[in-house]
C-alpha cells in the first residue's frame, strides 16, 4: 500500500502476478529494509501492460505526493528509449531529464502539472521477460528447472546470496542503490 512516506518508491509493473512474486524476492535480497516498495492494486493498475501501466503514475500523481517511482517491464514490451518518452508525453510528463543508468536501466526526471517525481526505469530480460534474469539466477546457482512455480521461486531466493542475485538483476541491482540515496535525501 502506497502512504506518501518519503521512504517509499511507488512500484509499477509492466506485466502481471507472476512478476510481482518474482520482483518481490529479488529486491528482498537487493534492498533489506532500507526502501518500501509500494506496487498499486486494482482499480488505479487495472488492465494496463507494457509502457500503457504508466498511465498508474499519472493517477498517483493526481491522488498522492509520489517522490520517486520505480516502473518496471519486460524487455519484449519496449521498442526503445523514444517510445517510452513518447509514452510519458501522453500521459502529460514533461521530461526534464533522461539518462541510461545501463542498457537496461534508465532514470528520468519528470513534471506533471506542479508536481515532480523521479522514475527511474527498469527492462527486465535479455531479450523477452523477467522470466530469463531468474533462469541466469537459477543456474548460477545450481538450481536443476527454470520452469518455477511460486514456491521454488521463494526457495531459489532463500538459496541465492545476495551476490547472486545482483548480478541475475544487474539493472534491479543498480536501481536499488540508486534509490536508497534519493530516498536519503
Amino acid at each position: 500500500m502506497y502512504t506518501d512516506s518519503s521512504k517509499q518508491a511507488l512500484m509499477i509493473l509492466g506485466d502481471g502476478s507472476r512478476d510481482k512474486v518474482i520482483l518481490k524476492y529479488a529486491f528482498e535480497k537487493l534492498n533489506g529494509e532500507r526502501v518500501e516498495l509500494a506496487c498499486p492494486e486494482i482499480p488505479l493498475f487495472f488492465g494496463r501492460k507494457g509502457l500503457h501501466a504508466l498511465e498508474a503514475l499519472a493517477l498517483a500523481l493526481d491522488k498522492f505526493k509520489v517522490k520517486v517511482s520505480v516502473f518496471i517491464v519486460d524487455k519484449e514490451h519496449i521498442k526503445g528509449t523514444d517510445e517510452i518518452k513518447r509514452t510519458l508525453a501522453n500521459f502529460g510528463f514533461t521530461i526534464k531529464d533522461f539518462r541510461a543508468l545501463s542498457d537496461r536501466a534508465f532514470k528520468a526526471q519528470l513534471i506533471r502539472g506542479d508536481k515532480a517525481v523521479k522514475l527511474y526505469i527498469a527492462l527486465s530480460g535479455q531479450i523477452k521477460s523477467i522470466e530469463e534474469d531468474l533462469e541466469v539466477l537459477a543456474k548460477h546457482i545450481g538450481h536443476r528447472s527454470t520452469s518455477l512455480r511460486t514456491h521454488e521461486i521463494r526457495e531459489l531466493f532463500k538459496k541465492a546470496r545476495k551476490e547472486d542475485v545482483e548480478r541475475a538483476f544487474k539493472h534491479l541491482a543498480l536501481i536499488t542503490s540508486k534509490l536508497k540515496e534519493d530516498l536519503a535525501q
